[in-house]
């Protein structure tokens, strides 16, 4: 049996990849299913596969390109307040993009 600090590590990585997916099929429409890495693979390799798999979502939109760009200028915000303006960025995205 896996120990504490273990099943913690695998749950915040699966959460960090369903949270990549749910981003990358609200701006893409889809979700590559290759690109899902699964727990067999070492935590250090599932890390480095979702920052890659972030870097080709953001290759690929303009969208995630500005998002990514104003997180690294205003890197000192409030943690509180960056997420509640990434919640209202993604939700508005969203919104746009199912009204048009």
């Amino acid at each position: 049996m896996e120990n504490t600090f273990d099943k913690t590590a695998v749950e915040t990585i699966d959460l960090l990849e369903a949270r990549l997916r749910r981003i990358e099929y609200a701006v893409c429409g889809h979700v590559d299913e290759a690109a899902n890495t699964g727990n067999k693979t070492s935590a250090v390799k599932r890390l480095g596969e979702l920052e890659h798999s972030l870097h080709q979502l953001a290759s690929r939109s303009r969208v995630v390109q500005d998002l990514l760009k104003l997180r690294a200028s205003h890197y000192q915000i409030n943690p509180h307040i960056a997420n509640s303006f990434r919640r209202f960025a993604v939700s508005g995205f969203i919104s746009v993009n199912q009204a048009g």
